[in-house]
């Protein structure tokens, strides 16, 4: 998790983000746990990945007193692993429980409970007995029970398992709502209060990114907070003096919401929507991709298979701009667009989008270029040469200039006194269009 992930983690259920009527159906819940042993003894949060369910369980159990064991569905799936685990620590309260102030007991939090359904036994049924614990637990238990899942609407008809006897024992609330409601007060409270944080602690940090820019990264990824966070931070640090100049920043605060887009999402018009708005080329989205391909695939084969899919992507664009064909562009934006069903992404571990090395070079060049390229057509024009030619007599005009001083004062102010009286050859529809006046540091790059 990034720092400001953890930063930016709720320290109580206050904080969360939730409709009312799921912030008082789990309040509801845990209150009930004051009494004794209720009759729901667990409950369920559900919700896409990246909606703060996690950050729910621990700001809640932070709030009622709870302290919290947690295993994950995606680490601990066999049946003797849950009950050696969370299933002994569930059984007993604290011995000093009935001494302690506000009835402070203990929390068992299991994570991704869905990734449990994994390996298949012989008869056929798919469950290696990491359910049928969950339900014996929840049955059996003597403290709070939270799970999470990113899909309950698979898990609640899954067959052969104890899914039926868990969703029975638990209250179960689908966080979501509250991102379908966009345009409503509690789906811009979310982008107001997120936006409102990640400034404050970009300011303490001594960083003054655009505010404006930081909404944008937020409302284009949600529901996903967790990702809001991600690339805005990433959006923060990139906006570092020392980091790049100002033009690659501006860049780059654009970039970072349409690479998650093309990196995380199989949304083929959502992503299309990211690439136009990036004002970055197919050519340019291609070396985005390249150069973040690596450090965020997950294995080898995930790089090797989402290559071989950019360099088809690469043939294309390069046939396109070679013949002239500029419909196929269309074919390249498409998939580009779906990059995201050839990839696997790492997961559980932020890390951050690198800037492409080859465009930060071009970028940093990017006045020299246009010098060096001015002198050289001011010359073509007055020499009446190519401008391949024009930079073939670098070295010649570098020889004089160390020969002779002043060299290159005198050669800048010849060759505008020639361009102002020169009749360019060079038409722009019907106006005649001259090159433009040099001064000394246009020559002097020219010259190198």
């Amino acid at each position: 998790m990034s720092i400001l992930n953890e930063e930016l983690r709720p320290k109580s259920f206050d904080g969360v983000f939730l409709i009312k009527e799921d912030r008082d159906k789990i309040q509801k819940w845990a209150d009930s746990w004051k009494g004794g042993r209720p009759t729901k003894k667990g409950l369920i949060l559900a919700g896409p990945p990246g909606m703060g369910k996690t950050s729910i369980a621990y700001a809640l159990a932070n709030t009622m007193g709870w302290d919290t064991i947690e295993i994950n569905g995606s680490e601990g799936r066999t049946e003797e692993f849950i009950k050696r685990t969370i299933g002994m620590f569930s059984m007993y309260r604290d011995l000093t429980w009935e001494d302690k102030e506000n009835n402070e007991s203990k929390m068992g939090l299991i994570d991704e409970a869905d990734n449990i359904y994994e390996r298949s036994t012989k008869g056929g049924t798919g469950e290696s007995g990491g359910y049928r614990a969950i339900a014996e637990i929840l049955k059996n238990t003597s403290i709070p029970i939270i799970i999470t899942m990113n899909d309950f609407s698979n898990f609640r008809y899954r067959k052969g398992s104890s899914a039926l006897a868990i969703i029975n024992s638990c209250e179960v609330v689908e966080i979501k709502k509250i991102y379908e409601r966009k345009g409503g007060l509690e789906y811009r409270n979310i982008i107001n209060i997120l936006t409102d944080e990640i400034y404050q602690y970009s300011e303490r940090l001594g960083l003054k990114p655009q505010k404006a820019s930081i909404q944008d990264i937020i409302m284009s990824d949600l529901p996903d907070i967790r990702a809001s966070i991600n690339d805005a931070e990433a959006y923060i640090f990139s906006q570092s003096a020392n980091v790049l100049n100002t033009s690659i920043r501006d860049e780059r605060s654009v970039i970072w919401d349409t690479l998650s887009g093309i990196f995380r999402s199989n949304d083929l018009s959502k992503n299309i929507n990211l690439i136009d708005s990036s004002d970055s080329d197919s050519g340019q989205i291609l070396l985005w991709i390249s150069q973040n391909l690596f450090p965020q695939s997950k294995n080898l084969e995930s790089v090797i298979e989402a290559s071989d899919y950019v360099s088809l992507i690469d043939q294309m664009d390069w046939f396109a701009h070679r013949h002239n064909y500029y419909r196929m562009l269309v074919y390249v934006k498409d998939l580009e667009a779906l990059f995201a069903t050839k990839f696997k992404p790492k997961t559980g571990v932020f890390i951050p989008f690198k800037f492409s090395n080859y465009l930060s070079q071009m970028s940093k060049s990017k006045k020299s270029r246009g010098s060096r390229s001015k002198v050289a057509r001011a010359l073509s024009v007055i020499l009446h040469i190519s401008k391949s030619e024009a930079y073939d007599i670098r070295g010649i005009l570098r020889v004089m200039s160390n020969l002779k001083p002043g060299f290159s004062k005198e050669l800048t102010e010849y060759i505008n006194h020639e361009l102002k009286n020169h009749q360019s050859l060079f038409v722009s529809g019907s106006e005649s269009k001259n090159p433009d006046p040099i001064d000394l540091s246009d020559l002097e790059m020219f010259i190198g």
